[in-house]
């Protein structure tokens, strides 16, 4: 989390499944700088930390997150951040992290994310 401190105008794409023992603290100085956007099987969890604190939307897929990204980002006359820090174990989708991580580098290249955004 302390790339919060480091960003304004953060776009935060989180999920995943949260395992016992984890810990999940979201300080509510950072509140008004993030919105996140859920992926994952198991989105209550995130929906709890984040209700009535962070603007959110449950998405449930990486794909879909970061093409309403795009879409909401036309909108926004700041620059953008996009964070993709799921903060729980990638088990309800993929293998592992690495596995989920080649797949959102594979989608931000298919989806040519960056022009898309820069491009406004």
């Amino acid at each position: 989390l302390n790339l919060l401190q480091s960003y304004k105008n953060i776009y935060w794409i989180v999920g995943g499944k949260f395992k016992k023992g984890d810990e999940f603290i979201l300080n509510k100085k950072y509140f008004k700088n993030i919105r996140a956007f859920i992926i994952g099987y198991k989105t209550n969890f995130f929906e709890i930390k984040f209700k009535n604190k962070i603007s959110y939307e449950i998405l449930n897929t990486i794909k879909k997150s970061l093409l309403k990204i795009i879409e909401v980002s036309k909108y926004d006359k700041l620059k953008i951040n996009i964070l993709f820090s799921p903060s729980a174990a990638s088990f309800d989708q993929f293998r592992n992290f690495e596995e989920r991580g080649k797949y959102f580098n594979n989608i931000v290249k298919n989806i040519k994310l960056i022009k898309k955004i820069n491009a406004r």
